[in-house]
């Protein structure tokens, strides 16, 4: 999409220099202008990321539909998701007020030595994410290695990571208006966790994946999960990044380690004063696990300190029923008579609606 607006500007220049009245040069110009302009492109300035030159707390949702190749779909949701994915869904998320979507991508069926790669996917993936860049949006690319991806391979990237990245990067190298995210909640248990699930092993696992996507020649801004299903980043040591467009993730889910503001500030709050940090997945819903009768509470605080500490927010998920919505064209959901439990559909969406707005 980039090389084709770029294409795109320079024949209208040289049309323009056809032109002999300024006058004329100037109102064909304009819209040309204004198309090159707004990008949505990304970069990192100290602790602030930029969007287009200026800072930005991003407004994001999360899509699903394409977390996994079609041959490799676990679940009916997931498949619904998919199929919704389109023009309209992405006037939809417009309308809802998001500026960036989050692309959840499938590791293994990106790696070309896994049992579940599939070209077709990759293409698919390549198409989506032009077409949200072309609705305007800021895109990240989050490479997902749990379960809905279609193989359990929770734990630590590795040289599967690697190779995904390999498949991937290239893609959207030149495109500063979509982001990578090198790895989805490293975790310390699944089948690629390492013995010693520390930041030293942090550290060489995310600094590889660094190292690899520069060299394949990827300009993107690069966003690294912290530790523990990315809720950490307390003592995280800092990665090397020769373009120095290096971001930190964190998934402010309610935990044991994420009940209080106090908790907040020490996992990733006093970080985020130093270094440049998003909220790439959140959501408080009523159907997982971490529910707790102070589930509203918890959404409503931890969104007044999202806005207060300027960290932007991606929401989970706006295609996956129950999360935003109560079902794929349902309203959204809210706390009015809330109870946890698996098969109920309360949750945060008509907070995060009203918060982007």
């Amino acid at each position: 999409m980039f090389s084709s607006t770029i294409s795109a500007f320079t024949r209208a220049h040289a049309r323009c220099h056809l032109r002999s009245v300024v006058a004329a040069v100037f109102l064909v110009c304009a819209p040309v202008q204004q198309v090159a302009a707004a990008q949505g492109d990304i970069s990192v300035q100290g602790a602030t990321l930029l969007r287009d030159d200026r800072p930005w707390i991003a407004k994001g949702v999360t899509l699903v539909g394409l977390v996994a190749p079609t041959a490799a779909t676990r679940a009916v949701l997931y498949a619904q998701a998919r199929n919704q994915f389109g023009a309209e869904e992405l006037q939809s998320i417009k309308r809802f007020g998001a500026d960036l979507i989050r692309f959840q991508v499938s590791q293994g069926g990106s790696d070309p030595q896994s049992s579940i790669y599939s070209e077709d996917y990759i293409k698919e993936v390549k198409a989506a994410v032009a077409m949200a860049r072309d609705q305007g949006f800021t895109v990240i690319v989050s490479l997902q290695a749990q379960s809905p991806s279609g193989l359990d391979e929770m734990g630590m990237p590795n040289k599967k990571a690697q190779r995904a990245w390999q498949s991937l990067a290239p893609l959207f190298a030149t495109d500063r208006g979509v982001m990578l995210e090198l790895f989805n909640e490293p975790s310390p248990n699944g089948p690629d966790a390492v013995e010693a699930h520390n930041w030293d092993s942090w550290r060489a696992a995310m600094q590889s994946l660094v190292d690899e996507v520069r060299s394949l020649g990827a300009k993107n801004v690069l966003l690294a999960d912290g530790l523990y299903w990315a809720q950490m980043l307390d003592g995280a040591p800092l990665l090397e990044d020769p373009a120095s467009e290096l971001a930190y993730a964190i998934h402010p889910y309610y935990s044991e380690r994420m009940r209080s503001r106090s908790d907040w500030n020490k996992m990733f709050g006093y970080f985020s004063q130093r270094h440049a940090v998003m909220a790439t997945e959140w959501n408080a819903v009523s159907f997982r696990r971490n529910c707790n009768r102070d589930t509203p509470k918890f959404a409503a605080d931890m969104l007044s300190y999202l806005k207060e500490q300027k960290i932007g927010l991606v929401v989970w998920s706006y295609d996956f029923p129950g999360a935003l919505f109560t079902d794929l064209n349902g309203p959204l959901t809210n706390f009015d008579g809330f109870r946890c439990g698996a098969g109920s559909k309360y949750g945060a969406g008509e907070m995060i609606a009203h918060y982007f707005k």
